[in-house]
């Protein structure tokens, strides 16, 4: 696997109780307008959508709840009730950006935004899209916080070498299995060693520590450490993490300059 992997871009957008899509959507629209405007796509056709969410559009269900218990489904307007899908942020940003090779959406936990991540790695190595726009966002209090990167042709912020999920199913071997996973991801890569390791989860013993991963955002957050350790001039990076609820998920990042 070698694909190329662009810049990232980040927006935010408070509530706003009369907005036509969720805070979500409005934030993660920015973020990809902004990606798209830096490498615009050849072909509409040609570029598919993946949304990461760990909640989606939450705000419309955090503000209208009190709304639809008291008064049923009178108490949700009718366009919000289209807008509360979970599938709603991508859809909206692919309608709006006229993106028309695919949608897709993936709701999990801290680890769904590298979830995505490997949905777009399969999705280009099946040859479903030249390019893929991944997307990821949450609500943060009342403010919604959603980012943008590109993976494909005309990416050239760093290649993705290796991006491997998985599942933790027994707490009592989480050091060996994690141990294995580490292993197997640096196969993937064609590393006989593991490289700089960067993670918010301490048991991995990473060469470096990030703040805990949260929410949607999670994994920009986790692209953002990686390309600050590549801009620091360090070949290749690893980031894992594993999550409280046992979803672990890697990905191996390398300078667009170096040869592997």
């Amino acid at each position: 696997m070698n694909i190329g992997i662009g810049r990232i871009a980040e927006a935010s957008a408070p509530y706003r109780e009369k907005a036509k899509e969720s805070t979500t959507a409005t934030a993660i629209q920015a973020a990809a307008q902004e990606v798209l405007a830096q490498n615009p796509p050849e072909s509409a056709e040609k570029i598919g959508i993946i949304g990461a969410y760990a909640q989606g559009p939450a705000d419309i269900y955090r503000f209208n709840g009190g709304k639809l218990c008291e008064r049923g489904i009178r108490g949700m307007r009718p366009q919000k009730a289209i807008h509360s899908i979970l599938c709603e942020p991508a859809c909206q940003t692919g309608i709006t950006c006229h993106i028309k090779g695919f949608q897709m959406s993936v709701i999990g936990d801290k680890l769904v935004g590298i979830q995505g991540l490997a949905l777009a790695a399969d999705a280009l190595s099946d040859g479903m899209a030249e390019t893929v726009l991944l997307t990821e966002g949450d609500m943060y209090g009342d403010t919604a916080q959603g980012g943008a990167v590109l993976l494909g042709k005309n990416a050239p912020a760093a290649t993705l070498l290796a991006v491997r999920t998985g599942f933790l199913y027994d707490m009592a071997q989480k050091q060996q299995m994690t141990a294995q996973f580490l292993e197997q991801l640096c196969r993937d890569a064609g590393l006989s060693q593991r490289p700089w390791t960067i993670s918010d989860t301490p048991e991995l013993g990473a060469d470096e520590e990030i703040p805990p991963l949260d929410g949607g955002m999670g994994g920009i957050r986790a692209l953002q450490a990686a390309y600050a350790r590549l801009a620091a001039g360090t070949e290749q990076v690893l980031f894992c993490s594993v999550s409280a609820q046992g979803t672990m998920a890697g990905m191996i990042l390398q300078n667009r300059n170096a040869q592997k």
